[in-house]
Formats: C-alpha cells, sequence, structure tokens
C-alpha cells in the first residue's frame, strides 16, 4: 500500500485524503488485524478514486441513458456505456446487472468513509437486524445543554463545575464539552484527578482535591448511600423525565445537580432514519450516566423499543465476544468515520440491492426480446420484411419496459 501510494503522490505536494487512507489502511493491517487481501483491494480501489482513476457508472457515456442496455465497462476511459451505442476506441467488458449496482455502490460507499467487499457482502448486509454503536457516535460533545443547575447545603457552585469538569473531561465525551465550554477551555484551573473508576450507566468516581467526588445518576447515589431529595424534586426539574438529571456528591455529602437536555445531531439523525426504515434494531454503549434509551428515542424521534441501551455487564460480554473475532473473516463492512460510514455503507448497499433487483428483469426481458427477434428475422428472411406493425409493436414495449423502470425508480 505504501508503494502504491508513492506511485500517486508527487514530491512536495501535500495529499491529506490520502496520507488518512493510507494511515487507516495501515492501522487495520497492523492492529485490526484485517484480512492484508481485504486491505489491499479496499485501498486501491480508493486510492484510484481519489487520484481521479474513479470509474463512471451513472450512466452510459455515449447516449446519456440512466439504465444503459447490456451495460459495458470501459476499462480504458473508465466509463460506462450502453452494449449497442458506438464504443470510444478503449477496451471494453461486460458488466451484469449486480456488477453495475456493486461499481454504483463502491461510489456511494467511498463518500461516507465506507468499503463494502464484494457482492456476497452486499447480500450479506441486506440481512442485518442489529448494529451497535456508542453514545460518543450519536451525540457529539456540543449536543449537551445545561438547563438548571441546583446546590444543596454545604456546595458552591464554582467547586460543582470544577469537579465536574475534571472528572468528566477525562471520561465523557458527551458531557466534557458542555463543562469545557463552561469554563471556556481554561484547562489549566482543573484538578488532577486520581483513581477514576467508570461504572458504566451509573457514573464515574475519583479523587480530586483530596476529595471523593461522584458523578452520576439517581441509582448510583443511592448504591453510594448519598443522601438525595425525594424523587418529586427530581420530577419537578426533569420536567418528569424529559430532562435529564446528574447527581455530584463530594466526600460524601450531595453537592450539586445538573439538569441537562440532548439535542440530536443532524448526521447522526440521517443514519437512525436509515436504521428505521430498514427496521434495524441499535444496541448503544454508553458512558454517560444521564442518558437513558428513552432520552435517545426523544432526541432523535425514534420509535419504542428501537434502541436498546446496554449495561456494564452485557458491555463486557460484547467486548469479549468482539476480541475474539478480531480477523475480517466474514467481514462485510469497513468503516473509517464510525456510525454515519456504518449508516452510509447500509443505505449504498441497499441501493444496490435495490438497482440489481430492477435491473435483472430489464435484462432478462431484453434477453426474450432478442429471442424473438430472432425467431422472426429467422422465418422472415430479413427485418425488410417484417411489417411495420412488428416494428412499431417491438419498440413501444421497448418504450413502455423504459418508462416503467424510470417511473419505478422515482417512486422509490
Amino acid at each position: 500500500v505504501a508503494e502504491a501510494a508513492e506511485a500517486v503522490c508527487a514530491e512536495e505536494t501535500t495529499s491529506p485524503e490520502i496520507l488518512s487512507l493510507l494511515l487507516n489502511a495501515l492501522y487495520a493491517l497492523c492492529y485490526l488485524h484485517k484480512e492484508p487481501r481485504l486491505v489491499k483491494a479496499a485501498f486501491q480501489f480508493r486510492l484510484m478514486a481519489l487520484a481521479g482513476f474513479e470509474p463512471l457508472a451513472s450512466g452510459c457515456a455515449v447516449c446519456g441513458r440512466e439504465e444503459p442496455e447490456a451495460p459495458m465497462l470501459d476499462v480504458v476511459h473508465g466509463v460506462v456505456h450502453c452494449g449497442g451505442c458506438k464504443r470510444l476506441g478503449g477496451l471494453s467488458m461486460p458488466l451484469t446487472a449486480a456488477g453495475l449496482a456493486a461499481l454504483r455502490l463502491q461510489r456511494a460507499a467511498a463518500a461516507v468513509g465506507a468499503v463494502v467487499p464484494g457482492w456476497s457482502a452486499i447480500e450479506e448486509l441486506g440481512g442485518v437486524d442489529t448494529v451497535q454503536a456508542d453514545a460518543d457516535e450519536l451525540f457529539t460533545p456540543d449536543s449537551a445543554l445545561l438547563e438548571d443547575i441546583r446546590i444543596f447545603k454545604g456546595g458552591r457552585i464554582d467547586r460543582a463545575i470544577l469537579y465536574s469538569a475534571s472528572v468528566l473531561s477525562q471520561c465523557c465525551n458527551t458531557l466534557s464539552g458542555l463543562f469545557r465550554q463552561i469554563i471556556e477551555d481554561r484547562t489549566d484551573i482543573l484538578y488532577p484527578v486520581k483513581d477514576l473508576e467508570v461504572h458504566r450507566g451509573l457514573g464515574f468516581s475519583a479523587w480530586c482535591d483530596n476529595n471523593r467526588v461522584l458523578i452520576g445518576s439517581r441509582a448510583y447515589m443511592e448504591k453510594e448511600d448519598v443522601p438525595l431529595p425525594d424523587e418529586e424534586y427530581e420530577a419537578k426539574h426533569s420536567k418528569n423525565g424529559e430532562l435529564q438529571i446528574l447527581y455530584l456528591a463530594v466526600s460524601g455529602s450531595l453537592h450539586a445537580m445538573f439538569v441537562l437536555r440532548y439535542v440530536g445531531g443532524r448526521n447522526a439523525a440521517r443514519g437512525l432514519e436509515q436504521l428505521q426504515k430498514e427496521n434495524i434494531q441499535l444496541l448503544v454503549s454508553c458512558q454517560d450516566p444521564s442518558l437513558t434509551a428513552r432520552q435517545i428515542t426523544d432526541a432523535y424521534h425514534l420509535p419504542e423499543g428501537m434502541v436498546v441501551l446496554l449495561d456494564q455487564e452485557q458491555c463486557a460480554a460484547l467486548d469479549a465476544a468482539t476480541a475474539q473475532n478480531t480477523g475480517s473473516e466474514g467481514c462485510c463492512i469497513l468503516c473509517t468515520k464510525g456510525f454515519a460510514s456504518l449508516t452510509g455503507g447500509l443505505r449504498a448497499a441497499e441501493q444496490a440491492q435495490n438497482a440489481e433487483t430492477t435491473a435483472t428483469p430489464v435484462q432478462l426481458v431484453s434477453v426474450w426480446f432478442s429471442v424473438v427477434i430472432g425467431v422472426l428475422l429467422t422465418y422472415a428472411g430479413s427485418i425488410g420484411t417484417l411489417s411495420v406493425a412488428a416494428v412499431l409493436m417491438y419498440q413501444a414495449a421497448w418504450s413502455a419496459l423504459s418508462i416503467a423502470v424510470c417511473a419505478l425508480k422515482q417512486h422509490n
């Protein structure tokens, strides 16, 4: 892969996209232990695309037809054309409906940082019913909004913010951005954090400024025997669960209560819309103790039951299962941009399957039409002896089929 990158790049010129592609390929080989043949194929395809050699497969390069008739790939000029169109002087090879769909798929998948290696992978992706993502991929550091802070007896608002910012900046991406914004990114004023412990789904504990600091949910505070206000008080400030509550305890005493709201991101919303369309369930691993499945569902307006929040034991079991299979056997998609790549790759695979499903009947019908015309010419002797009605019926049938395919695509 290094030699290929060297051959494509000119000396003393910057190529950040190719550098990123090269580093991702090396990471996949060295740390993800992906199959070298698979990584090489994916790398070469993307490298050629970035270098300007990606085949143009959006339609026939000669007549402009969106769905080329008997499609051919000109490997010299890098274009697709109809089998009956005048060739461009290059070397053309026939494409099946699946081949053309797969070629178009790679362009759509590459745009979101995904590679789907072959048609078998496309078919396998069509059977996916569950995907797993981390909450950090659904909510950026700017997604959390602070609605209110309630300080309890003996607490101070400045210390509450500093304690929370010090701990959360070390372990919780979904909340670190909020508190860093509050302190205006003055990380020099944060306390040193020692003995940090993460209790997934519950909260965090650490030592700051010679005090044991606990940050987490109501369940975590109850587990640590921290006195809490009654549930009616919490329900009042959370608007009966619409907002999220995060507690802060210092040296065993309740110090503050943060009232939070999460706003969904546009890119994640597009990916979740694709999962909803395909009826795919989402498993979410999350270190943020204030997030629940209901709040993720509400933030993105998803149907109830689509999102399942994994607890600590389930996350540990998932990590153990994935650690046992770090190879690429059975790998059907490579993602370089996390959740956006995954959902974008799924969307591209779905489009490829739909295109193949539509194009295959067209090709079959064209074969039967060719057989019929061949039989007619066999008995008629030449096309000149065919009746005008027969020729018009043939043309009308093809026109109707082309219009029907275009209308079906627009409807979908």
